[in-house]
């Protein structure tokens, strides 16, 4: 120890020139060196022999030892690679089981398993083995996803008048575009095909719901704002609302049985509003269960029951304010967020347009997965009116009005 000590404390002074020693210790290793040389070469042959063959025997020893150890590292890999084969085996005859008995939750399952695993196999190695069970799995999944790829008919493309629109509403037989950064909506005629601009003069739309009885449409500005819209002199009218809460965050609205609902984002509450004269009554707190956290929420629709959709790909089914239990089942891929949710008392699924993977996602009203729909043509879909009585979407991509069947 106190020889390692001494050296390190020489590196010190050389490191440091402390009192000039650099010089001296220097010159002293130099000597020392020179001196190493001429003791080797004076060295009797005898003695530089049985040197070398030390050498050599620890090298070779050495040498052996790396060899076994790769070899028993290589075995170990080639061990646990046999045993992720025979595990990623035993989960795909699982996937395909449950695919001859319409189980698809557990084929799902079993083949979100499979496909974990060939992700920790060698591919480099067993690329054979990665490759063929990749496949497998695809046409599994296939089968599970129930895609179907549309050519959808361009209605309109809203981008020849220089406008820019995010979201649609239909009123009878008028769809209008709009956007939260534009004033302008764009009323597209569907009996005529005919497209015309008016001029809101209100800075822009957050969201928009039509009654049953079709006579007016609500839209939401400014995140807590209403004006309702009369289709039949396309005028726009404010109208009296006020909350609860002093500060909110309004992100979607839905009038059902004349009553508006309107979804705070901020305070993680649903308001429920009157019709009165003058617009609405102020609202208050329909949802009753404070477990139910929607702070995430950006869409609200309802068949009697609420069903909220937020921006992570959560979806919360809510009761006479209360959370009932509900989750996706049979999707693939999963909902990683949610752009629009819509549904009514007299249809029979729950749609959700994921503009993330450019698909209009059609449910059952328990969760699960009755059909998904995409275009090749779509980039970011983000506007969403379902026509269930004619099996036909409207969907608004990139300013793009397209007219899909379901």
């Amino acid at each position: 120890m106190i020889e390692i000590g001494n050296k390190f404390l020489l590196l010190f002074f050389v490191a440091t020139n402390y009192q000039n020693r650099r010089r001296n210790i220097v010159e002293n290793w130099v000597k020392q060196w020179h001196n190493f040389k001429i003791y080797i070469k004076t060295m009797p042959k005898t003695t530089k022999i049985m040197f070398g063959l030390i050498g050599l025997v620890i090298a070779a020893f050495a040498g052996s030892i790396m060899v076994i150890r790769s070899h028993q590292t290589k075995l170990a890999e080639q061990k646990q690679s046999q045993e992720i084969i025979r595990q990623i085996s035993i989960h795909k005859e699982a996937a395909d089981s449950a695919i001859i008995f319409k189980d698809n939750n557990t084929a799902l399952t079993e083949s979100k398993i499979v496909k974990q695993l060939i992700s920790e196999l060698n591919c480099k190695t067993y690329k054979k083995h990665c490759d063929d069970f990749s496949n497998q799995i695809e046409g599994i999944l296939s089968q599970i996803r129930r895609e179907t790829l549309v050519q959808p008919q361009l209605l309109y493309d809203f981008t020849q008048n220089k406008n820019s629109f995010e979201q649609l509403v239909r009123i009878n037989n008028q769809i209008l575009a709009f956007s939260a950064s534009s004033s302008n909506v764009a009323i597209y005629d569907l009996l005529t095909k005919q497209t015309r601009i008016i001029d809101s003069k209100i800075k822009g739309f957050n969201d928009a719901s039509v009654p049953k009885e079709n006579d007016y449409i609500a839209f939401l500005y400014d995140n807590k704002d209403i004006v309702t819209y009369n289709p039949k002199d396309s005028s726009f009218t404010g109208a009296e609302i006020a909350y609860p809460n002093q500060s909110v965050k309004i992100t979607s609205l839905i009038v059902y049985n004349r009553r508006l609902y309107t979804l705070d984002q901020q305070n993680g509450q649903i308001y429920k509003h009157e019709n009165i004269k003058t617009g609405f009554a102020s609202g208050k707190d329909w949802l009753k269960d404070l477990s139910v956290n929607i702070k995430n929420a950006v869409s609200l629709t309802t068949d009697g029951d609420m069903f909220v959709g937020e921006n992570n790909g959560q979806i919360e089914k809510i009761t006479a304010g209360t959370k009932q239990t509900f989750s996706v089942s049979g999707l693939d891929p999963e909902l990683k967020s949610v752009n629009k949710i819509w549904s009514y008392t007299d249809k029979q699924y729950l749609y959700i347009l994921d503009s993330e993977n450019k698909r209009l996602v059609i449910l059952q009203k328990d969760g699960t997965l009755y059909s998904q729909i995409t275009a090749a043509v779509w980039k970011h879909p983000t506007g969403l009116i379902i026509d269930e009585s004619n099996k036909r979407a409207f969907v608004l991509d990139s300013n793009k009005l397209w007219e899909i069947n379901i």
